[in-house]
């Protein structure tokens, strides 16, 4: 495994000021890798991106913004009214003086996903769409993709998972949501254009069974070794097992990183201190992270049978999120401290959502009231709302 060090700088150094081709760095953590990728602007350390509302950026000021999303299938829905509510929030003195509404690319300096959660992630940053129009893209995706089953059973009668639904309605319907954008369908997903935006998804090689971050930027130094399309990026982080097969692009396949890693808040912290702070002290620069689940799965048993396995605790495994949260959230106190402005918020529904199968798009009408419950029938709930709504404008505020 290479040295995850071997592109780090000393911090009186500066990092070269455009995109390299030489070199390489992997992150290395047991049982996972993530990939280092392009960046289209200058890297040096502690060294805002560009800003997206005035001319002055200084992440000094604590201005670095975050969104983290879990997989989930059709319950991503859920996660989407749950950012519009924030967004509704932060916007809502801007829309009363006429300003123009913020967008999340707009506040958000790294978004990134898994698994549906990873296609949301590429609309909202990549794509740089607003809150509505990603919902409506999101839901008429959902209802293309899983409309029709291409196979009943997930197993074959010789014990081969088999696929469920058809690649290629995925992929058309990726393409169609390009073409709405007047985006071709064979674009870049790291196309080396500097964004103020950085987007990324999580997959995993099928090779080799390591983590993936797949980017649209390459930082200074660094190789990017999963080059791919918008297309093919989207497919690889939403390959789930039983219900897609794996993605190709070139040599390599991947599958979608959801049975590990369905909520990638670790490994976009990650990501994000190996970009402003590979010193350590992301937190000094940390305006806001926002993780939003797709609701709070059931507990439930292990189960011993292969078959039971297979059809239950592999959803189960790939759905329990929140064990994650709880150990991210343990380990960063800190950012939810009352002695000082709150940093990071969890949002995910608690109540309504564990019976929607990943694949039902017919119950979006159930993900949408489970939602809106989740939204307003807690008075600390809102007020904590409020809160975040109030450290993003604050963020955002000193990019101005």
């Amino acid at each position: 495994m290479a040295d995850r060090f071997n592109n780090t700088w000393e911090p009186s150094q500066a990092r070269p000021q455009r995109v390299g081709t030489g070199g390489s760095s992997t992150l290395g953590q047991p049982d996972r890798i993530y990939q280092r990728v392009t960046s289209g602007f200058e890297e040096h350390l502690g060294q805002a991106p560009p800003s997206r509302v005035g001319t002055n950026s200084s992440l000094d000021s604590g201005d670095l913004c975050i969104l983290s999303l879990d997989g989930g299938g059709v319950r991503g829905l859920s996660s989407l009214l749950i950012l519009e509510n924030i967004m509704k929030r932060v916007n809502a003195a801007r829309e009363a003086r006429g300003d123009r509404a913020l967008k999340p690319c707009d506040m958000f300096d790294l978004i990134g996903g898994t698994s549906t959660g990873g296609l949301i992630a590429i609309m909202l940053g990549r794509l740089e769409m607003d809150v509505k129009e990603c919902i409506d893209a999101y839901k008429a995706l959902m209802k293309k993709v899983f409309g029709d089953r291409k196979n009943l059973s997930k197993v074959s009668i010789d014990g081969e998972i088999r696929e469920r639904y058809d690649v290629k309605k995925l992929e058309q319907a990726i393409v169609s949501v390009l073409q709405s954008r007047g985006i071709p369908k064979d674009e870049k997903f790291d196309n080396g254009v500097s964004r103020p935006c950085r987007t990324l998804v999580v997959a995993r090689r099928v090779e080799s069974k390591a983590e993936v971050a797949i980017q649209d930027f390459t930082l200074a130094g660094a190789m990017n070794y999963d080059q791919m399309t918008i297309v093919e990026a989207a497919l690889a982080t939403s390959a789930a097992s039983t219900f897609f097969p794996p993605v190709t692009v070139g040599q390599r396949q991947y599958v979608d990183g959801a049975l590990g890693s369905n909520n990638p808040v670790d490994i976009i912290w990650g990501i994000a201190q190996d970009i402003w702070a590979p010193d350590g002290g992301v937190k000094q620069r940390l305006g806001c992270l926002l993780s939003i689940g797709t609701g709070k799965p059931e507990f439930t048993a292990i189960e011993t049978k292969a078959w039971k396995f297979l059809t239950k605790t592999l959803k189960s495994i790939a759905t329990e999120t929140e064990e994650t949260a709880r150990a991210f959230e343990r380990s960063n106190r800190d950012l939810m401290s009352r002695q000082r402005p709150r940093k990071y918020f969890r949002w995910n529904v608690e109540e309504g959502l564990s019976k929607v199968g990943l694949d039902e798009s017919d119950k979006q009408n159930i993900i949408e009231v489970a939602t809106i419950e989740y939204l307003t029938h807690s008075i600390d709930r809102s007020s904590l709302l409020s809160e975040c709504a109030e450290c993003l404008k604050a963020s955002t505020d000193c990019k101005s």
